[in-house]
């Protein structure tokens, strides 16, 4: 049997199977059509992506767990473990972070885990809540190297939420946060400004002239970064 399309529903079929074969070729992933949408699909509008994510949730191939998000076929990590694998990197690149609560539970300076998880990366355009998953919108582009952005954002977050730490665990937290003293610049700090209020930059100030590092850090949370940016 031969099926004879025409106009519009060529066009439809064309871009019916281009979403498809993505998320073939992406199983275990996170279609998330905010962000992959102008990336993957400029020319197909988001109203015809959502039919068709419709239609693929229908056949098994997607399953819709919030507006605009839905996860790729089968994986062996649960619901949870795709969503924050899908926030934190893009490939290899990291592109998010734990916080607060979530991120003193990874680094095993809480014993019980959150029950919602909170997250900062450069996929959402808004704060997006999916699930137990809180996500704000990332404005620091996460680095290492020399640039030491990423771990200088663990530092900061240290700093401001140290009572978040089981006492137990106290000796852990202190040499962590020390350990990460050496990744400050006044570059990296100006970079997390988007990220971080003044309190934070004031605790930073506090905590690296303790430690005899030289720092702009309160000048750069007060006055702004742009001149260290130039």
């Amino acid at each position: 049997m031969i099926v004879k399309l025409k106009g519009d529903n060529v066009v439809m079929a064309t871009e019916s199977t281009l979403i498809k074969e993505y998320c073939l070729a992406n199983e275990g992933g996170v279609f998330d059509i905010s962000y992959i949408a102008p990336k993957v699909f400029p020319n197909i509008s988001n109203d015809n992506i959502r039919q068709v994510c419709r239609r693929l949730t229908k056949n098994g191939l997607l399953k819709h767990i919030s507006k605009g998000f839905y996860l790729i076929g089968e994986s062996e990590l649960s619901d949870e473990e795709r969503l924050t694998n899908y926030f934190l990197y893009e490939g290899k690149v990291r592109v998010g972070m734990f916080t607060g609560e979530s991120l003193f539970y990874e680094l095993g300076l809480i014993d019980k885990k959150p029950e919602i998880i909170t997250m900062r990366s450069s996929k959402v355009n808004k704060e997006e809540r999916i699930g137990n998953i809180i996500v704000e919108k990332a404005r620091t582009p996460y680095a290492s190297g020399d640039l030491k952005t990423y771990e200088l954002s663990i530092l900061m977050e240290l700093l401001l939420n140290e009572h978040l730490a089981n006492y137990s665990n106290l000796t852990k937290y202190t040499e962590l946060r020390d350990s990460l003293a050496d990744s400050y610049s006044d570059k990296a700090a100006a970079l997390l400004c988007g990220d971080f209020h003044r309190m934070a930059y004031i605790k930073l100030a506090f905590f690296l002239n303790d430690m005899d590092i030289s720092n702009q850090a309160e000048k750069i949370g007060v006055e702004g970064p742009w001149n260290l940016l130039i």
